[in-house]
């Protein structure tokens, strides 16, 4: 008898690239790999904020909306053009990253990163007042792809399903030599 996986329900960045697309993004990088193949997705999680900025130069005033990302296993901050979009979606629990790193410590990272920006880009006269007006956890699928080189190798990749990036995963691989 087949176990049951339980599900869990997510907000999740659409997905611009699909399975299939994916693996043959990785199929057409490089002549040596003969195919590829999905083992698993992987919901990474983010938390996504949007601020208000008041601040002020020379008398005038300067008030703004800011969108800042935290990745909450590595506690990066990056800026996010516009208001992300986001699809609820069931999903398989083992598929989603455990967070590394709680809301209220990356609402801080945010608001400290957004801080440093307006202070570097607008160099206001008094500290900028800055409020978190939404925020909520919201998570990006890559696809753990395995292919196969000409030669016989097995190498394991991640694919971005926004962007269609991918990055070598080194499982199993000693590196203390």
């Amino acid at each position: 008898m087949e176990k049951q996986s339980a599900l869990t329900t997510i907000d999740a960045f659409p997905e611009e690239v699909s399975e299939c697309k994916a693996e043959k993004i990785l199929e057409r990088t490089d002549s040596e790999i003969k195919n590829g193949q999905i083992n698993e997705k992987i919901y990474y999680p983010y938390l996504v904020a949007t601020f208000q900025v008041e601040s002020s130069m020379m008398g005038q005033k300067d008030d703004g909306i800011i969108h800042c990302g935290v990745d909450l296993v590595n506690e990066k901050e990056l800026l996010i053009d516009e208001q992300p979009r986001f699809e609820r979606r069931s999903v398989i629990s083992d598929q989603v990253l455990p967070r590394e790193c709680n809301r209220e410590t990356a609402l801080q990272i945010a608001r400290t990163y957004i801080r440093e920006i307006v202070n570097r880009q607008l160099k206001p006269l008094r500290t900028p007042t800055i409020q978190c007006v939404e925020n909520g956890l919201l998570y990006r699928l890559f696809y753990s792809i395995e292919v196969e080189t000409t030669d016989g190798n097995i190498l394991q990749y991640a694919v971005d399903s926004i962007l269609g990036d991918y990055h070598r995963l080194y499982v199993g691989v000693d590196n203390s030599s």
